[in-house]
């Protein structure tokens, strides 16, 4: 589940988040704010490129955005199958392999990007229960909306 979280699920996000150029726009573009102007749109191509590279060099650049969104739908049903009732991953207390899923899953179910993959782990309930426990849990204090709202 860590590898499937971390390695693949992870990398499907940021290819949503940096190869989109609306979701690009929306975040990653603005860790470039403090490059100079004249040199901003060339580091921030490059820096793109690199990402674009890596996703091929992995593998998942290879497949279209559609075959990457199924391989997503699959990832994110394993693991609320995995999930299942428990409120965590194996049982009753919370592991690293939580901590890696609360990332992820959190990351993927944000509704500010244009992605499919919000509505996939959405579209499951105990997967947003689980991450309003998570919150719950380590972030009582947060000033954000709890995802599971």
């Amino acid at each position: 589940l860590e590898r499937l979280l971390e390695d693949r699920l992870t990398m499907i996000m940021v290819s949503e988040r940096w190869l989109e150029d609306g979701n690009f726009a929306k975040g990653p573009a603005l860790f470039f704010a403090g490059v100079p102007e004249p040199m901003r749109e060339h580091v921030m191509s490059g820096a793109r490129a690199q990402i674009r590279d890596m996703h091929v060099a992995h593998g998942l650049g290879r497949h279209s955005r559609e075959e990457r969104m199924t391989l997503a739908e699959w990832d994110i049903a394993a693991v609320a199958r995995s999930l299942g009732e428990k409120p965590y991953l194996f049982g009753r207390a919370p592991t690293a392999v939580d901590a890696v899923a609360y990332g992820v899953l959190a990351a993927c179910a944000t509704q500010y990007f244009e992605t499919q993959l919000a509505g996939l782990v959405r579209a499951h309930p105990n997967l947003m229960d689980f991450i309003g426990r998570m919150e719950a849990r380590y972030f009582a204090e947060a000033t954000w909306p709890a995802m599971a709202a």
